[in-house]
């Protein structure tokens, strides 16, 4: 991926973190560590992305979303992690991720099985 990919990528999740109007604080750590490991080129790209931790981005463009496959999977996936870090998805949060799941095109099986994937490894965080 390029840094306008990362970029997009890391905004969608992001704006996902802000969708019940505040970010809990492991949710931020949790993606200060994703926004290190993404790996941008730009300074100026990851200072963005870093300011996103703090003050809520704009709405991203749904109509730029990732179509690649594997790469929306992954989206979805970081996602689902993402909202369940505080062990409760919120309306608003479970709103955001069927929206990513349509616009990505995932079929309701291959969300599912997402999901499962998301509560084993939640479980075996916990239990760490």
């Amino acid at each position: 991926m390029n840094d306008e990919q990362r970029e997009q990528f890391l905004h969608f999740i992001i704006a996902l973190a802000w969708t019940d109007g505040d970010m809990d604080p492991a949710e931020r750590d949790y993606l200060k560590e994703l926004v290190s490991r993404v790996g941008f080129d730009d300074v100026a790209v990851r200072k963005r992305a870093e300011g996103w931790l703090f003050s809520r981005p704009d709405e991203p463009n749904w109509d730029t979303i990732i179509q690649d496959k594997e790469m929306g999977h992954t989206l979805l996936r970081q996602s689902m992690l993402l909202a369940a870090l505080d062990m409760e998805v919120s309306q608003r949060e479970m709103r955001y991720l069927n929206e990513l799941r349509d616009r990505l095109e995932i079929s309701e099986q291959d969300f599912f099985g997402i999901q499962r994937e998301v509560e084993r490894a939640l479980v075996a965080r916990i239990n760490k």
